[in-house]
Formats: structure tokens, sequence, C-alpha cells
């Protein structure tokens, strides 16, 4: 029952945070676990075998990460909706782009779908260990 108590407490907590922008506690909580990451040095394809197409309702959280290059927007990554203001994807996939190069494209699995809402990034957070040299891109994670 204690247990059951410190848990509801906790969870009424964390519902009441003010979440328009993640605090350096909420951030280090989403950076300490960044060494749990696996490292993608075995990776050989960068294509899904064996998949089948997802339903946007099956993962709403999903986003399509963006880079512009001579005027178009491409896909690079994918990220995952944290609250209503920030999103959480890989160190690499921001690594050196210009904040006004990236936007993120939400609400759809299609990348040719025109009813997405698309928002741009104003700052972006990179673990502050992360390294794009490193063997295995540990702390591989940003916001």
């Amino acid at each position: 029952m204690k247990t059951f108590i410190l848990l509801l407490a906790f969870g009424f907590a964390v519902c009441t945070q003010k979440i328009s922008q993640p605090g350096k506690e909420l951030i280090k909580e989403i950076f300490s676990h960044s060494s749990e990451l696996k490292t993608v040095d075995g990776l050989t394809s960068s294509k899904i075998v064996g998949g089948s197409d997802a339903d946007i309702s099956e993962y709403p959280w999903q986003v399509s990460l963006q880079l512009r290059n001579s005027g178009s927007w491409y896909h690079i990554c994918g990220g995952s909706i944290i609250n209503n203001k920030w999103v959480v994807t890989a160190a690499h996939c921001v690594d050196g782009s210009a904040t006004n190069n990236l936007r993120i494209a939400a609400g759809t699995t299609q990348l040719s779908d025109t009813s997405r809402t698309v928002r741009t990034l104003s700052r972006v957070i990179m673990h502050p260990s992360y390294s794009g040299s490193a063997a295995g891109y540990p702390n591989d994670i940003a916001l």
C-alpha cells in the first residue's frame, strides 16, 4: 500500500510539472540512460528488411527529422515526441546542422503526406559527452 501511495504521489508530481520546456533535471534524467543505448558498429544496411507499413495511430509520438539541402527537405532520422515542445532523437542526426536547416514532420508515417504537421527547430541540446568521432557513438542522444 505504501508503494502504491508513493507511486501515486510521484505520478501526480510528474503530471503537474510545467512541460513547456524541459528543466535541467529532465535533461539529466534522459541523458543518464544514454549508456544503455546500443551501439551501431555492426550496422550494414540503412533499409528495413521484412518490415510492414505502420499506421500513425499506432505510433503517434513518432516524427521525421528533416534536413534542408539545396532548398528541399530530406528525411534524415526519426524522433519521439516527449512533450508539446521537445523531441528526442540521436545526436548524430543533428550534429553539425544549423537549427534553421532542421525541422520535424509529425502526424504521418508517409513522407509524401501533405496533411502532416511541420515545425521548425529553435534549439538543439546534445548530450554534453557526445562525440561524433567516438567508436559506437556513445551518448548519442539529443533534444
